[in-house]
């Protein structure tokens, strides 16, 4: 929200004046109790083709102290910034603490460039400094493109992050932690994935029930379609003893560490601070896990009983598919060499080239990752077709066929729906497969099938991995669960170009059933 403030008042420091965006308080407690508006400080607003300078307000109750700001709403008694729809929907500038305001077209230029040109925060900066210098010769840079570039990401983040819960959930207001340090930052993602997730995969399956959106009414989301992508791995910590439980009739499955391993350290000036020497092997680790390479030093066992079964199912995989007739598509996604890199996403996408959903997959892409993606999208309440197309469907198949009704696929609703899916080979990898049943009843093209998928692209996850290695860089520079977060927002938004979905304003068509996280910081 912007006022022109009385010039002669002694307050008023520059002609553009940034106030809070509301004049009474939100808390039910306070009854709607006046704020009394107070200067903050100067600061300058990042504007399409200009940098001005401006004066910030805020805002007290005096009834339950929270400080309202032109965005956000300052809770100091619970240490949270909280977001609402009426602070980010309808305003010209973003602004959460600091001496930079955003202008809201700047936000949206960004996330187009980003979409669009493939963008980065370096780039961008680089790019929006060298204008403005340009179309004014006198004009001096305020700003480095390197602290402009830092400033952004972190401003964008919870921006789109903020547009993105209230476009897909019933949600009206989100806390954020007070800080934005980034200490803070992935303890708050991390803590809220789950729920993010969980809102962008029930949106995004039932987005044929929205109005006016693009997609041809024959082909939206009538068969879904599964890839892994490895243009965008990351280098990941090596531990190994991790498995998850998220499944219980899966039984365990080998995760890994997601996380960065230790890098050098630099202070504020670029300057090395911590060094690693050639022989020290908590390089290879993330911070927590460093403590356990003494004990792989010293020769000890350290994988639990559940990694070794996990690890042990995984082999036995392997093994029975590893045989003479096998498929000229299959690999046994076992990484042999030094560093531990991630096997990059497995996406899930509908037939109208539409994200679903994503896992990065940070040890492969074999069968049980598979299956243990399938089932997260089927428990989170995903609407999914009947109707699978993979590269290696008749592995999942056979897989399937092996262990349904044991300990590692054991029958229930979930898992049952899960193995009456009709599971197709795309056309481009058919070609490679050698099978009787890749031949005939994995065939899309079969006579069995008829005209059923005569108009389906079964290149759909190609061209979208196509458009996701132009980011490569981009996915690389950020770490877990960063990463994942901004992979998701990157998803969301194009999805939303692609369907015609505009996000202003609030869409009540789809009305996602969910259970507020545990942490209740949304």
């Amino acid at each position: 929200m912007s006022h022109k403030v009385d010039p002669s008042s002694s307050i008023d420091r520059y002609s553009i004046n940034v106030m809070p965006f509301t004049n009474v308080c939100r808390n039910m407690n306070c009854q709607g109790q006046s704020l009394d508006i107070v200067f903050s400080r100067t600061g300058h607003i990042a504007n399409l083709n200009s940098m001005e300078p401006c004066s910030i307000y805020t805002s007290t109750c005096r009834h339950c102290k929270c400080v309202y700001g032109p965005s956000s709403i300052l809770d100091s008694h619970n240490n949270q910034r909280i977001i609402t729809t009426q602070s980010i929907q309808d305003i010209d500038y973003v602004y959460f603490s600091g001496d930079l305001v955003y202008s809201r077209h700047l936000l949206a230029m960004f996330s187009n460039s980003l979409i669009h040109a493939h963008t980065t925060f370096q780039g961008f900066a680089e790019s929006y400094i060298s204008t403005l210098v340009d179309l004014d010769a006198n004009q001096t840079s305020i700003y480095s493109a390197n602290t402009f570039g830092k400033r952004l990401g972190i401003v964008w983040l919870y921006y789109e992050l903020s547009r993105f819960i209230f476009v897909t959930s019933c949600e009206t207001s989100i806390s954020f932690p007070k800080s934005f340090q980034p200490e803070a930052r992935p303890i708050f993602i991390e803590q809220n994935l789950p729920f993010i997730f969980h809102i962008f995969t029930v949106f995004w399956s039932n987005h044929r029930m929205l109005n006016g959106i693009k997609c041809k009414e024959k082909l939206c989301s009538r068969v879904m379609l599964i890839d892994g992508h490895q243009k965008c791995q990351r280098i990941i910590c090596q531990f190994e003893n991790l498995i998850n439980m998220n499944h219980p009739e899966m039984g365990p499955v080998v995760q890994g560490c997601p996380y960065a391993p230790n890098r050098k350290k630099k202070n504020e000036k670029g300057n090395v601070i911590r060094t690693f020497t050639h022989s020290d092997q908590s390089v290879f680790y993330c911070s927590h896990h460093a403590k356990y390479v003494d004990m792989t030093k010293n020769g000890e066992q350290h994988h639990t009983n559940q990694y070794e079964e996990a690890n042990k199912i995984d082999q036995q995989t392997i093994a029975e598919l590893n045989n003479e007739d096998i498929c000229n598509v299959y690999r046994s996604d076992i990484r042999t060499d030094q560093k531990n890199r991630s096997f990059g996403f497995l996406v899930t996408f509908l037939s109208c080239n539409v994200v679903v959903s994503f896992t990065e997959s940070i040890k492969s892409e074999g069968c049980r990752r598979v299956t243990d993606h399938l089932l997260t999208m089927l428990k989170s309440g995903a609407n999914l077709p009947d109707v699978l197309f993979y590269d290696n469907a008749c592995a999942l198949r056979l897989h399937w066929n092996k262990v349904l009704d044991t300990k590692y696929l054991a029958k229930n609703e979930f898992t049952n729906k899960l193995y009456n899916l009709l599971l197709v080979l795309d056309r481009f990898h058919r070609k490679g497969h050698t099978r009787p049943m890749c031949r005939k009843m994995m065939n899309p093209d079969d006579d069995r099938y008829g005209t059923k998928f005569k108009d389906i692209n079964t290149s759909v996850c190609e061209q979208f991995f196509s458009f996701l290695t132009k980011f490569r860089c981009s996915l690389r520079g950020f770490n877990y669960p960063t990463s994942t977060l901004f992979s998701l927002l990157l998803s969301h938004l194009k999805n939303c170009h692609t369907t015609g979905i505009k996000q202003k304003g609030a869409f009540t068509q789809v009305r996602p059933l969910y259970t507020r996280p545990s942490a209740g910081t949304i």
